[in-house]
C-alpha cells in the first residue's frame, strides 16, 4: 500500500468521523427543539390552567357578592312587612281595639269575627264598634303605609326624606315597597239558608258572603281616606318594573281555615277579615338590580347604596 492509499483511507475515516457527529448533533439539536417545544406547551397549559382558576374564582366571588346582596336585601324586605304590620297593629291599639291580631311569618293582619263584622253581617251601621273599627282601619293604611307604597307614576308616593326614623313613626329605612295589599273576607262552614241572607238574597254562599264583606270594607276604607285607592304597589314583568294599584279585594269564604271547624270557637276564628301585605320581592340579583334602577331613575338617585 503507497503513501496515497494510506493517506486516501485516513480521509475517509476523517469524513465518517465529522459525518457521525454531524448526526449525533442535529439528533441532540432536535431532542433539544422538542424538549423547549414541550416546555412551553407545558408552560401554556399551566398558564391557562391558572388563568381558568383565576376566573373561576371571581366569578366564586362575584356570585357569592351578588347572593349577599341579594340575601341582605330580602332581609329588609322581610323587616319592613314586620314594621308595616306592627305599624298598623299599634295605631289600632291607641284606638282601643286590642283584640286585634298580626301574623308576621305570612304578612297579615286580623281582624277577628265581631271587629269588622258579626255572623252573617255585611253592612257597617252607622255609630257601632265595627263602623269605628272601619274608620280606624282607613286611618290606619293612610298614615302607616306611604312611606312603603309607590304613586302611579312610580315615584314614592311620599318623600324619602320624610321617610326616615328621625322624621316618621312609620318609616322605610330598609327602602323595601309594598306588592300589594289584599282586604281578604273569610267565613266558617256553616251554610248559608236557602233564600240568601235577609236583605239580599243574592248572597247565597259563603263565598259570595266574603266577597261582599271584602268588597264592602274597600269601598268603605277609600271612601273615607281617598289616597289609599291612589296607593301603587311594584310588580315585575318580564325584564321590566312596573307599578299597580296596590288595594285589592278577595273573597275566600270557607276555603282557607285557620282551625278545624269542629266547635263553635273555631268558627268564630275562621269569621275573619284579613288584611294581607305583600312586599315586592326580587327573586334574582337580576331583578335587584332592575329594582334599583327603577328607584334611581323615579326617586332621583340614592337608592342603590341603601340596597347594599
Amino acid at each position: 500500500m503507497t503513501w496515497r492509499d494510506n493517506h486516501q483511507d485516513g480521509e475517509h475515516e476523517e469524513e465518517s468521523f465529522f459525518v457521525s457527529m454531524s448526526d449525533i448533533m442535529v439528533g441532540l439539536l432536535f431532542i433539544f427543539i422538542i424538549l423547549v417545544v414541550f416546555f412551553v406547551l407545558q408552560v401554556r397549559i399551566e398558564v391557562e390552567k391558572f388563568e381558568d382558576l383565576t376566573a373561576e374564582c371571581s366569578a366564586d366571588e362575584d356570585e357569592t357578592s351578588e347572593g349577599d346582596v341579594l340575601g341582605a336585601y330580602r332581609t329588609k324586605v322581610g323587616n319592613q312587612r314586620t314594621e308595616i304590620l306592627e305599624g298598623l297593629k299599634s295605631f289600632f291599639a291607641r284606638e282601643g281595639f286590642t283584640e286585634i291580631e298580626i301574623d308576621t311569618s305570612n304578612g297579615v293582619l286580623r281582624f277577628p269575627d265581631g271587629v269588622l263584622f258579626g255572623s252573617g253581617q255585611y253592612e257597617f251601621e252607622e255609630g257601632t264598634r265595627t263602623d269605628a273599627a272601619v274608620v280606624t282601619l282607613a286611618n290606619a293604611l293612610a298614615e302607616v303605609l306611604p312611606c312603603s307604597v309607590l304613586s302611579k307614576n312610580g315615584v314614592p308616593f311620599k318623600a324619602r326624606d320624610l321617610c326616615e326614623h328621625e322624621v316618621t313613626e312609620f318609616s322605610n329605612s330598609n327602602n323595601a315597597f309594598v306588592e300589594a295589599v289584599y282586604i281578604e273576607g273569610h267565613t266558617d262552614n256553616d251554610a248559608i239558608l236557602p233564600g240568601g241572607l235577609r236583605g239580599d238574597a243574592n248572597i247565597d254562599s259563603n263565598l259570595k258572603l266574603s266577597a261582599r264583606r271584602a268588597t264592602n270594607t274597600y269601598e268603605r276604607v277609600t271612601g273615607l281616606r281617598a289616597e289609599i285607592a291612589n296607593f301603587f304597589g311594584l310588580t315585575a314583568v318580564q325584564d321590566a318594573i312596573r307599578v299597580e294599584p296596590a288595594i285589592a279585594v278577595s273573597g275566600y269564604g270557607e276555603q282557607r281555615p285557620i282551625a278545624n271547624n269542629d266547635d263553635l270557637g273555631a268558627k268564630k276564628i275562621n269569621r275573619r277579615i284579613d288584611v294581607r301585605i305583600v312586599m315586592y320581592q326580587p327573586y334574582d340579583y337580576r331583578s335587584l338590580k332592575l329594582l334599583r334602577q327603577h328607584l334611581d331613575g323615579s326617586a332621583g338617585g340614592g337608592a342603590h347604596d341603601e340596597m347594599d
